[in-house]
């Protein structure tokens, strides 16, 4: 049976920065981002990357070193490795496509316009978070990378999601799903907290 989104309740990833202060924004609900298929996932990373990614675990992603952009802030060595034309074809992939929406359960039926059948609270939280990142990202130039990273991570976790649970039969079904479904949603909080970290910094 079909599930409505209105039952799908939309998860905030505020996170409180070293200041004390948070996002409220929703960047993504949990739900809806981990059942984007595999494929559709793999094509929003690809998208994302500039094709330039690998399929290792996002387990110790906080162990990622950190350069400085030409612009002198702090973003991750891999996001680094992406160039200025694929960085912005990728934020604006964030901003103006249906990445973001993907990440709320948005269904899109062509040219920007959603389905009849979407949530519209789902519309609206997928609209308010992709202002939230381009207002932010006039302020520092960092946000643009940091986000593109955040929702690359959020589906390199979901690929690795989605082939876990291709791999298990009936047995292992019913003693795995729940510790899988619970760390996949765990590495993708931990995909969001720069972002939401960068996000509140910005206000």
């Amino acid at each position: 049976m079909a599930k409505s989104q209105d039952a799908v309740p939309l998860v905030s990833t505020s996170n409180p920065t070293s200041e004390g202060k948070s996002s409220s924004i929703r960047l993504y609900d949990a739900e809806s981002v981990l059942e984007i298929p595999r494929d559709v996932a793999s094509g929003f990373l690809i998208l994302l990357s500039g094709g330039n990614f690998n399929k290792k675990s996002t387990k110790g992603k906080k162990q990622k070193k950190t350069v400085e952009t030409t612009g002198g802030e702090k973003t991750s060595e891999g996001s680094a490795d992406i160039d200025e034309s694929t960085l912005s074809l990728a934020f604006l992939a964030l901003t103006d496509g249906n990445v973001v929406d993907a990440c709320f359960g948005v269904q899109q039926r062509g040219r920007g316009r959603s389905r009849g059948d979407t949530s519209s609270r789902a519309y609206t939280a997928s609209r308010e978070a992709k202002q939230a990142i381009a207002e932010a990202s006039h302020s520092s130039d960092a946000i643009r990378r940091i986000a593109v990273e955040a929702y690359g991570d959020a589906f390199r976790s979901v690929v690795e999601y989605q082939s876990a649970l291709h791999d298990m039969n009936f047995i292992s079904w019913c003693f795995r799903y729940a510790n899988v479904h619970k760390a996949a949603e765990k590495h993708l909080n931990e995909s969001f907290e720069r972002l939401n970290e960068a996000l509140a910094a910005s206000t």
